[in-house]
């Protein structure tokens, strides 16, 4: 018996008994390069940190030629906004009214504040090329990983890096448009209700519409963690992967919403306003980051795929397939042939017999002998 049948023994009674959602799943095969080897015998969390340690090397290789793509997210997120940043506040006086050499009307803080935020907001209208074409290096990226977590073997990451690119591009291309509209829908809130409090016109509505929009978005995002590693896993149709990483995504809520805040905690360091740090951040991100990110949302993931999909998937297409045998085992016990018309004569209870019309003039009765 294969890994994954037993896998599917394992499972059965658990899929007899799963709740109604889980019945809405669509079925489909694993995108695999060889023979599951059955589920790690370490657990999900071991197992990212030995494949890390294992394969460090060629996924290291896997995370460069990502971040070929990545590189202009990074440029936005760090250049681009100190760069405007500074640019909105360059022009602004604020050394009047303290003498002789500085007379008259300064620039107030509020109106520099405003500034700065103005240029936030355009950097968050680049980001949003910047996380589409980011998007095509991730349709290759997480085909690698993948393999690397179900314990495939890879000699050489680049010609399987550019064949997830060219198979799943237009997927993730997709789903991070969608998303870097999410962001940009989030950081223009955020940015909204700064220039308010900027001039004391905060309401309690506006606090009220900031936590909605904080929620519905980190609702929305966490909806990744599944969607991102399932476009390279499973051979589906795009919308029924959508579909599958929603109900995931709401069945393992209690496990996937901590897990995916603690992923947002580096995320949120890259708002320090500290130059030095901001640097070791990005460092860090892209030197390991990005793939321990990979990894996680891999397993969590798999860990969907290995206990509901797949087995059901499996005991799916082995109804179909003892269907199928019996309808043909049916057909060939029952099939004869029309002695007048030579056609397929419909199935019967009995065997029927196959009449020689030649002989059967020339006999009487049922011995076959001549009278």
């Amino acid at each position: 018996m294969s890994a994954k049948n037993k896998n599917v023994s394992k499972n059965k009674k658990n899929a007899q008994d799963l709740s109604p959602l889980y019945k809405k799943l669509s079925l489909g095969p694993e995108i695999r390069g060889e023979e599951p080897k059955g589920p790690y015998p370490r657990g999900r969390v071991k197992q990212v940190f030995d494949v890390f340690r294992a394969e460090s090397s060629p996924l290291m290789r896997n995370n460069c030629w990502f971040l070929l793509f990545a590189l202009p997210f990074f440029f936005v997120v760090y250049w681009c906004t100190n760069y405007f940043a500074g640019l909105a506040v360059s022009g602004f006086d604020f050394m009047g009214n303290i003498g002789m050499a500085y007379p008259g009307g300064a620039d107030t803080l509020v109106q520099a504040q405003l500034a700065v935020y103005d240029a936030y907001q355009f950097v968050l209208y680049l980001l949003v090329p910047a996380i589409i074409v980011t998007s095509i290096g991730m349709a290759g990226a997480f085909s690698v990983i993948k393999s690397f977590m179900w314990g495939e073997k890879i000699e050489k990451v680049t010609k399987p890096f550019f064949r997830g690119v060219k198979k799943f591009w237009w997927k993730y291309l997709i789903v991070m448009t969608v998303n870097a509209l999410l962001v940009l829908a989030l950081g223009s809130t955020v940015i909204y209700f700064l220039k308010l409090r900027a001039v004391g016109a905060v309401t309690g509505g506006h606090w009220a519409m900031l936590i909605f929009v904080c929620i519905a978005e980190f609702l929305l995002l966490y909806v990744n963690m599944q969607l991102l590693p399932l476009l390279a896993e499973v051979d589906l149709p795009f919308f029924k992967q959508v579909k599958d990483a929603l109900i995931f995504s709401i069945k393992l809520a209690p496990i996937g919403l901590p897990l995916f805040l603690i992923c947002l905690v580096p995320v949120a360091l890259l708002f320090i306003n500290n130059a030095a740090i901001l640097i070791v951040i990005i460092v860090l991100l892209m030197m390991v980051g990005l793939i321990l990110y990979g990894l996680i949302f891999t397993a969590f993931s798999q860990w969907a795929l290995d206990s509901v999909l797949t087995p059901l998937y499996i005991m799916e297409e082995n109804k179909n397939s003892a269907v199928k045998n019996k309808n043909k085992k049916k057909k060939s016990d029952g099939v004869a042939v029309n002695p007048v018309k030579d056609e397929i004569s419909p199935i019967q209870d009995k065997p029927v017999e196959v009449v020689n019309t030649k002989n059967h003039k020339n006999n009487k009765g049922g011995n076959g002998r001549k009278k």
